[in-house]
């Protein structure tokens, strides 16, 4: 009798990363991680494809490209991290990006306010720029931290990655003995006028199997020993029969 199945898990899809017991803010947060991640993956793809523009130093473009393959290996821990339910990854994209978050502004402050206590001042021409690379950097790695920092506190109860099917819990029915039947002597109960025996099967008793032998030889025995006598007996009848008529010619 095959017993009940256990319910599946609750499971959603979010941008098809699997998600057991899903709730609102468990959803929320998943988004948030994935999307800071590739927005901060695109903006250090600008970044790149600017600088490469601007500059035309081979020297430049090499160190260029190492710079980029090294920040992009944040976004990406951060969003492998929302994938698999890694810890180390979404740490790591955190700190990373709280460092990040810690070194732009000090660099930030110190560059306007280096720029108002200059007597000449810079244009806009300076600050400008520097304003459209720093202050959305700044946004991206604080937003990244605070999310990932989010992430890691509620990640033990997010993501469930494996896909193992339920099990099914067989429920043996009770063995029930069966009843061994002897019947002593060779022409069945109703002849030998003996009755049937009952015995429950031993499957390891060796000796007591040995000694249900022995008892039904003894009873095969006992059953045989009226024939036998008879038989003696109608051996002798002739003997005696002829005894006794040679006596009576010899008288």
């Amino acid at each position: 009798m095959m017993g009940q199945t256990n319910p599946p898990a609750l499971v959603a899809q979010v941008w098809g990363i699997p998600i057991s017991q899903p709730n609102p803010e468990k959803v929320k947060l998943i988004k948030l991680v994935i999307s800071v991640a590739c927005a901060g993956a695109v903006f250090r793809l600008l970044l790149f494809i600017f600088a490469v523009v601007n500059s035309g130093d081979d020297v430049a473009f090499w160190s260029d490209t190492v710079g980029l393959a090294v920040s992009l290996s944040i976004p990406l821990c951060g969003y492998m991290g929302a994938k698999n339910n890694s810890k180390e990854l979404i740490c790591w994209f955190t700190g990373c990006n709280g460092l990040i978050f810690f070194v732009m502004f000090i660099d930030a402050v110190n560059y306007y306010r280096g720029s108002t206590a200059d007597e000449e001042g810079r244009s806009g021409a300076d600050v400008v720029p520097y304003s459209v690379v720093t202050i959305p950097g700044i946004i991206l790695a604080a937003l990244s931290f605070k999310y990932g920092a989010e992430l890691n506190s509620k990640r033990d109860n997010i993501l469930v990655r494996s896909a193992v099917p339920p099990v099914a819990f067989v429920q043996q029915p009770p063995l029930q003995p069966q009843q061994v039947v002897i019947n002593v002597g060779s022409g069945g109960p109703a002849a030998a006028g003996y009755p049937q025996q009952y015995q429950q099967p031993q499957p390891f008793a060796p000796a007591q199997m040995q000694y249900q032998q022995q008892q039904q030889q003894q009873h095969l025995q006992f059953q045989q020993q009226p024939q036998q006598m008879q038989f003696q007996q109608q051996l002798q009848q002739p003997v005696v029969a002829h005894a006794v008529e040679a006596s009576k010619n010899g008288f």
